[in-house]
């Protein structure tokens, strides 16, 4: 399973035009979905922020702590940016699949999801990683058309709004390291 996962992560990435594609022929259930592929990836990013933190602070209650930090932000993230990419999907875009909303979230975050495990796990050192950031647009614009069905006229504004909702793991994610004062360097 976790190998499967991690190959279709690889094809988002590298071929991402090629892999919307095929992604647009698959028909699976949202529940199936969240079972055999965000699920298990949540669970393998919140693993990574455990033994990540364990080994860089030598401590189990901060590993802990940053651990669920990631899981909250990352399950919140998504139930917020598959909602609020439906509601602007039925306000100004015609023609998507709506349905494959949250799958697109998922897909479109891949990239997200790996550069969080990789500096969750290797730390400061690979925060340079982050500069991969942006091709997440890339793999946004491709999966628009392939995958969600949005007309080429509006496939700017699509990637552009998406790229954003995205992003919200990330800015939820800075809120609660801001406010819960969990991260080492917050509380002293």
């Amino acid at each position: 399973m976790f190998r499967k996962i991690f190959q279709r992560i690889y094809f988002i990435i590298i071929q991402p035009a090629k892999e919307w594609r095929k992604l647009g022929e698959e028909e699976i259930a949202h529940e199936r979905f969240l079972a055999v592929y965000f699920y298990p990836l949540l669970g393998i990013l919140t693993l990574a922020a455990f033994v990540g933190n364990i080994l860089s602070t030598k401590t189990i209650e901060l590993a802990l702590k940053i651990s669920i930090q990631e899981v909250v932000a990352f399950f919140s993230g998504f139930y917020l940016s598959v909602f609020l990419l439906k509601e602007i999907i039925n306000r100004k875009f015609t023609a998507a699949n709506i349905k494959r909303t949250s799958c697109f979230i998922v897909y479109a975050s891949s990239l997200i999801y790996m550069i969080a495990i990789v500096v969750s796990l290797f730390g400061e050192q690979f925060q340079v990683i982050y500069l991969l950031l942006p091709y997440t647009v890339y793999i946004i614009w491709e999966g628009a058309r392939a995958y969600m069905g949005i007309r080429e006229e509006q496939q700017i504004s699509f990637s552009i709004v998406s790229s954003l909702i995205v992003l919200i793991p990330y800015l939820i994610r800075y809120f609660i390291d801001k406010f819960m004062l969990i991260t080492p360097h917050a509380g002293g």
